[in-house]
């Protein structure tokens, strides 16, 4: 680990947790009343969330926990569980009466939640079974189920959770080595090494139905999205051809991961299935987020190697992995796709609609920088993963971009949109501290977790401390020149990221700067009107 970080801007709390050890915050959902939920897993004897300090059943192994927090950052509670060996929770929802529901796998012998003692069959070391629990508003826990595999050494992983408006909760994930998986003797065949499950319980634990998916590869569901129609959506990765209740995929990349998405009523019916271009072998892709929008349009992210198709759009990647986001239309048709570009690893993790139908990507990047559509997300040491949030419109257009990080590795895993205007990130760090606009948090172990509240101006396309709306550099990125627009008389200084300046005019209402002598990158301006001094970058292409 390593000691300093830069400081992100407009974050109004933030809040870690840790041990001595490995602890991760995988997701984050909010209730009707703004209060937020985490969940995830820690190794240490202990994990304090405010005045909450809970004990690890088995310490050296991981249990799970969940977090409440009022809208202010206060910790409201803090509950964990967990058995003899690594337990993981990997997702949260909240239904409409503020009850709770995580979803993982867990690898120890037995697993009690509540008064339900659930047993993983299998007798093999690492070949997890699957969990979903419930909790009172008070984090009380009311009962559990399990998803079993095979008794030798097959596996069975959960990677997300939702709930519709009647408390119903669906889970997703996948199942392998030729093993069939039962939900409480609702049994799903095996045909390949991986397959994909999608199951439905009712607010008292009771299965409604059971799906499966796949072919006979290595099959992923990576994520979901459930709406308050109980429609559900997936999406992951699939290889060869996958069958999704009738309706087949077939890959345009067969050797390799595509990228598939997929719509379900609330009765378990499929309602479409699609899947993302891939125009070249080799390529490999997968998504990872899911949301959807009041009008049924559906958006994902995650991550593909060389090139992707979305529509009329083909994105391209230099790096090894490149994150995209996607729009799909009610009736799975693609519409459009977007990449911030990068040359190393990035990946979009989490995402979510906010209630103006703005879209929130979440996740972690490698490269130098991220181009946001003009909003660079910069990473503070390049070749270590940094974290971002950004926000794209309906049509595809980014607002802005905020990046998280310092000289170590930090992962945003789950991002939220509150009711107050309020964006809140949640993932983990390997840094030393991280610096949230002041508030710096501390690791005290290998990674500790992080809770963040952003405010929604941090990502508005254009920003003034007056209400004053008519500021403009373009174009961005650029060229030969950039434009300024700015009513009145205003001074702009322009810094490289060495923090040199390299520019500074004053100028009443427009300027051209000519910069096609600056070497490729990003730069640092700030302007200066009326007293206010409003900042931001732009990339010399």
């Amino acid at each position: 680990m390593h000691t300093t970080l830069a400081q992100t801007p407009d974050w109004m709390w933030a809040k870690s947790s840790g041990s001595v050890s490995n602890d991760y915050s995988n997701a984050v959902c909010i209730d009707a009343d703004g209060n937020v939920y985490t969940t995830g897993t820690f190794q240490g004897a202990t994990i304090s969330f405010g005045s909450y300090v809970l004990q690890n059943t088995s310490e050296g192994f991981l249990d799970f926990f969940i977090a409440k927090y009022d809208p202010q950052g206060n910790v409201l509670w803090a509950v964990s569980d967990g058995g003899a060996k690594d337990d993981y929770a990997y997702g949260i929802c909240v239904d409409v009466e503020g009850n709770v529901f995580i979803t993982g796998h867990f690898n120890s012998p037995s697993l009690t939640i509540a008064t339900s003692t659930l047993t993983n069959i299998s007798t093999s070391v690492n070949a997890p079974d699957i969990f979903t629990g419930k909790y009172d508003p008070n984090g009380v826990a009311l009962w559990a189920r399990s998803g079993n595999a095979g008794a030798t050494n097959e596996a069975a992983f959960t990677s997300g959770i939702g709930s519709d408006a009647s408390g119903n909760v669906y889970i997703t994930g996948s199942y392998g080595y030729g093993s069939d998986i039962s939900f409480d003797g609702n049994t799903l065949q095996s045909f390949g090494s991986y397959d994909m499950f999608l199951v439905k319980y009712d607010t008292d634990g009771n299965v409604q139905w059971a799906n499966r998916m796949g072919g006979s590869n290595n099959d992923d569901a990576r994520a979901i999205h459930v709406d308050t129609n109980g429609n559900t959506y997936i999406t992951g990765s699939f290889i060869s051809t996958a069958d999704f209740g009738g309706v087949t995929l077939v890959s345009t990349n067969p050797a390799y991961q595509e990228i598939f998405v997929a719509k379900y009523d609330s009765s378990g019916n499929t309602v479409w299935a699609n899947y993302a271009l891939v125009p070249y072998a080799g390529n490999y892709a997968s998504g990872t987020g899911i949301t959807s929008d009041p009008s049924g349009s559906v958006y994902l992210t995650g991550y593909f190697q060389y090139s992707l198709s979305f529509g009329n759009d083909t994105l391209s990647n230099a790096g090894n992995r490149g994150l995209f986001l996607a729009k799909y239309d009610s009736d799975g048709t693609p519409l459009w796709g977007r990449s911030p570009g990068g040359t190393g690893n990035d990946v979009g993790a989490g995402m979510c609609t906010e209630p103006n139908g703005n879209v929130l990507l979440t996740g972690y990047f490698e490269s130098s920088f991220l181009n946001f559509g003009g909003f660079p997300a910069i990473n503070s040491n390049v070749g270590y993963n940094d974290a971002f949030v950004a926000r794209y419109d309906p049509d595809g257009t980014a607002l802005g971009a905020v990046s998280i990080g310092g000289p170590d590795h930090e992962y945003a895993m789950g991002v939220a949109a509150g009711s107050d205007g309020g964006i809140y990130s949640t993932g983990y760090f390997a840094s030393y501290s991280l610096n949230f606009s002041g508030t710096v948090l501390t690791n005290t172990g290998s990674h500790d977790t992080f809770l963040g509240k952003l405010s929604s101006d941090a990502l508005n396309s254009v920003r003034d401390d007056t209400g004053i709306t008519d500021v403009q550099l373009y174009p961005n990125p650029a060229q030969e020149h950039i434009n300024v627009l700015s009513e009145g008389r205003t001074e702009i200084r322009v810094y490289d990221l060495a923090s040199r300046k390299i520019l500074e005019r004053h100028f009443t209402n427009l300027t051209t700067i000519d910069v096609s002598a600056l070497p490729a990158g990003l730069y640092v301006y700030e302007l200066m009107r009326k007293g206010i001094l409003t900042k931001g970058k732009f990339i010399r292409e």
